[in-house]
């Protein structure tokens, strides 16, 4: 009985006739590819019977190539730029780049500009997501393809393993198939190029985020009106509409004279007041302006004070044992006693301190003392008001003896004494201003003391018909001042020369009726002859920084005058004033800032697109310098390649059809099927499995 096969007779006279080699040289090279078929003992004996065989198995080599009996040796590789070759894959390249520069110069004109508002949908985010996503497309489809040909170029220069294959259809798949195919060594260089690509090309989105990012920044909104408070003249005016005056000394105004108690009684537990102002965003400007107000200038007198503990002299006038008392110095006594120097104060003994009120339990003389004068200062002053002045001094005694048992406190030899003398008197400011978060600060930039019409020694009246004390301003313009006054003609400010008088001669009244007054220590509690104004002076910390607040409170009354005036005379409001209301005789108007995004672009970060978008190129470039170089096919991804290309047998014939592009050989193979069977090296035969 003839041995039975599962191979056809038609099957088995192929074997037969492809069998051009010798059966050992078959079966050796079969051995050193690795690849082979297993047969029955029945398939053995039909191949040997026929030929085909000898010994006791068959082995195949296996080796890709492009010749084949059934294509034409004039076909050539067709251009690259036709549909079914390269002309996707190089349109896909362009497109990418095309979305990269489009991206950038997008960015370049955003760069440090506002955020563009173009949509509530579309934002700068928006199309850098969609331009990565079109980006990542245009560079992945030629880099798929270009590994899929590189397969079929991997095996056309000489035989490879078969599993190779899987390792390039893996790695056009995506960065997982490109990291697990780095470890089969199936690589090119162009391979391992498309590779690095694949898998870098994840970054892509990150990078085009990252590029992009905002930062806040204040741009001013001309349609918001802003205003800093200024005092550009004054007249002593008690109401905002139709004027008036008031009386000089007790007379001035209240608003002037609440300020000045204000500031004598305020203490560091409160933080100083501002001038009104408006500030509808919280943040503003203002270029630096002119405004009247009001400044001292203090000295050390010292030198003319002393605590005296000298038992000497006369009986009356000596204090006692173990006590002092406050003292002029020899140096102020002669002085005193020169009629010249008298002349040059009017007479004046500076304190009254004389034999009869320094006594050890007086440990506090104070004098205020209004001048109408300005060439009769002492030299030591730095500076000669141009509208008089008001002058205050006092000297203090400090760490008295407490003898107990409800005794006077006296001063004795190991007191200290502090002695000042201050000046207190108009000027004009130049100011700069800003409000940040809500906050409003200003900095002095410069003082000037002296008027227009001030000559060097002369002395302003203060009566009805004197000229007003005026000053002209011409800004400094220092940074950021850069406003329209840095160019235009000079500011006037004026103050008339009565008025300046209510301010000044009104400092008189406040501390002191008579100008002159002292404080006396006895018992346990504190006897102050005057005002009580002055037992607050005595016991305050710091009284030149209470002069000192006095004279700031009477700027800010002096600025805010009109302001304040409107809102009290409409208790009720019924005009509906803003609570941040500026008097329009009062406005500096400034700058408005609004916080607005803005765009900064990183441009490091698009340096890695850049970069795979150049490595694209350079693949698809070589990728089809090889095909036609190995004489390839341009079949890409086409499994049909693998089928009809590959030379199973060790001799020149290839499979069962051809083509130059995975078109072609679709085309090829048409009428053609194909079925699996259970053992993947058997071939079925329907003749013998029936």
């Amino acid at each position: 009985m003839p041995p039975t096969s599962r191979y056809s007779q038609h099957e088995l006279e192929d074997l037969a006739r492809y069998g051009s080699q010798t059966p050992q040289q078959m079966t050796q090279e079969a051995e050193n590819s690795g690849f082979g078929m297993d047969h029955t003992p029945d398939d053995t004996a039909l191949l040997q019977d026929r030929g085909v065989i000898a010994g006791s198995g068959i082995s195949q080599s296996i080796r890709f190539g492009n010749a084949s009996p059934h294509r034409n040796s004039k076909n050539q590789s067709p251009p690259f730029w036709k549909v079914d070759t390269w002309l996707y894959d190089i349109l896909a390249t362009c497109t990418a780049l095309s979305v990269f520069i489009a991206l950038v110069a997008i960015l370049a004109k955003y760069d440090k500009q506002p955020n563009p508002r173009w949509t509530s949908t579309l934002t700068l985010n928006t199309i850098a997501s969609i331009a990565s996503m079109m980006f990542r497309i245009g560079i992945m489809f030629p880099v798929a393809n270009c590994i899929s040909q590189l397969c079929w170029i991997w095996y056309a220069s000489s035989q490879k393993p078969l599993r190779h294959v899987i390792a390039f259809d893996q790695a056009s798949r995506g960065p997982i198939g490109g990291m697990y195919a780095l470890f089969t060594g199936a690589w090119s260089s162009l391979a391992l190029l498309g590779t690095f690509v694949t898998i870098i090309a994840m970054a892509v989105g990150p990078a085009f985020q990252q590029s992009i990012s905002f930062y806040g920044f204040n741009v001013v909104d001309h349609e918001l009106p802003a205003y800093a408070s200024a005092a550009m003249n004054y007249n002593g005016s008690t109401n905002p509409n139709y004027g008036g005056y008031a009386g000089i000394g007790e007379f001035t105004p209240f608003n002037m004279k609440s300020a000045m108690y204000s500031g004598l009684i305020s203490s560091g537990m409160v933080a100083l007041p501002t001038a009104p102002f408006s500030c509808p965003t919280g943040n503003c400007t203002w270029d630096s302006f002119p405004t009247l107000a009001v400044s001292m200038e203090c000295i050390e007198t010292g030198k003319y004070y002393e605590i005296n503990c000298d038992q000497k002299g006369d009986e009356a006038f000596k204090p006692p044992p173990g006590r002092c008392k406050i003292d002029r110095t020899p140096l102020l006594v002669s002085l005193m006693s020169n009629e010249t120097t008298r002349a040059r104060t009017g007479g004046r003994d500076t304190f009254q301190i004389n034999h009869v009120d320094t006594q050890p339990n007086t440990p506090f003389f104070f004098g205020v003392y209004y001048a109408s004068w300005v060439d009769l200062l002492p030299s030591t002053w730095r500076v000669k008001p141009t509208g008089g002045l008001t002058e205050i001094q006092w000297a203090r005694a400090n760490n008295l003896m407490d003898p107990g048992q409800s005794r006077s406190k006296f001063i004795y030899n190991g007191s200290s004494l502090e002695s000042q003398s201050c000046i207190v008197y108009t000027v004009m400011q130049e100011i700069q201003a800003k409000a940040e978060n809500g906050v409003y600060s200003e900095r002095v930039l410069r003082v000037e003391s002296r008027a227009d019409e001030a000559k060097e020694g002369s002395t302003i009246l203060f009566n009805d018909t004197a000229p007003p004390i005026q000053y002209t301003f011409k800004g400094s313009c220092e940074p950021p001042s850069v406003g329209e006054h840095c160019k235009a003609r000079p500011l006037n400010v004026s103050l008339s020369a009565m008025s300046n008088s209510f301010l000044l001669a009104g400092l008189n009244y406040l501390f002191s009726d008579a100008g002159r007054q002292n404080i006396t220590v006895s018992g346990a509690s504190i006897t102050i002859e005057g005002p009580q104004i002055l037992k607050m002076l005595y016991q305050t910390f710091n009284i030149t920084k209470a002069i000192e607040n006095v004279a700031y409170y009477m700027t800010i009354a002096l600025r805010s005058n009109d302001t304040i005036l409107a809102l009290q005379n409409d208790p009720t409001n019924s005009t509906g004033l803003p609570s941040d209301y500026v008097a329009p005789s009062h406005r500096i108007s400034g700058y408005a800032y609004v916080n607005q995004l803005h765009v900064s672009v990183a441009w490091p970060w698009l340096a890695l697109p850049a970069l795979l978008l150049v490595c694209t190129a350079v693949l698809l470039a070589a990728t089809i310098h090889a095909t036609h170089t190995h004489d390839v096919g341009i079949w890409k991804d086409s499994p049909l390649a693998l089928l009809t290309h590959t030379q199973w047998r060790p001799d020149p014939v290839t499979g069962i059809g051809s083509g130059n592009t995975a078109t072609e050989i679709e085309k090829s193979v048409l009428g053609l099927k194909a079925r699996l069977v259970e053992n993947r090296f058997r071939i079925a035969d329907e003749k013998h499995e029936k």
